[in-house]
């Protein structure tokens, strides 16, 4: 008994170094893409080529998650619907349903950013591309290491109660990610004529921000915690 217990706690302490590791980086590959979206002058600068910035930073985060997805799945929760003992037909499911939400999550925050005040009729392909970008910040993480379960959703989304590490870390992604975009927004009405103001220059600089912060964040959480050598508190 006291042997399968040390095994757990052995197995627990590899897993969260592997989970730390894993946000390392994630944080590396943003302070890269975000180097080169900021300061780099070259078609993908996020002021001067707006557009196009965007649909890289969208390729490249998810690609970049995709990956530790693929080489730290240990790390997602037991209601994870992309585990590999599901079938074909299950899996193309799950897919088909990550689409129907990743879409309709776009979709969603677009409608949000309009009522919160970008412009309706106007720029509407900016408006988009923003939506899309927070959507692949905030909603692709969740969909790689929690896959489709609803309760699962509620649980971490509305309820903000994670139940292990990887949701944790999620939570602080995802709640970085919305108040880097909404802290984005302060600097566009000011009076200083400044290019980088133009709508939505500034609500995408700080979601990619603040979804940076958050995975330092996590990184911070799990050192202190393995510091310490005492269990994470999720509450």
């Amino acid at each position: 008994m006291a042997s399968n217990r040390g095994d757990l706690l052995e197995v627990s302490k590899q897993s969260l170094l592997r989970l730390l590791y894993m946000n390392i980086l994630l944080l590396v590959s943003l302070f890269v893409l975000n180097f080169l979206l900021l300061v780099v002058e070259w078609r993908f600068n996020i002021v001067t080529h707006t557009k196009d910035a965007v649909k890289l930073a969208v390729v490249a985060v998810t690609l970049v998650e995709s990956v530790c997805f693929l080489f730290c799945g240990s790390f997602t929760t037991s209601t994870n619907t992309y585990s590999t003992k599901l079938k074909f037909r299950d899996h193309i499911y799950n897919l088909l349903k990550a689409v129907i939400i990743f879409l309709s999550s776009c979709v969603l925050l677009h409608v949000i950013t309009v009522l919160y005040g970008a412009p309706a009729f106007e720029n509407v392909e900016q408006t988009f591309l923003f939506s899309l970008l927070l959507t692949t910040l905030s909603i692709v993480p969740c969909l790689l290491f929690i896959g489709t379960d609803f309760e699962s959703w509620t649980r971490l989304y509305f309820e903000r109660r994670p139940e292990n590490a990887a949701e944790l870390c999620l939570l602080y992604i995802v709640v970085c990610s919305y108040v880097g975009a909404w802290l984005g927004a302060f600097p566009i009405p000011l009076d200083w004529e400044r290019p980088w103001q133009e709508w939505p220059i500034t609500v995408c600089i700080g979601a990619l921000v603040g979804h940076t912060a958050g995975i330092l964040l996590s990184i911070c959480h799990l050192l202190y915690h393995m510091t310490e050598g005492n269990k994470p508190q999720f509450r």
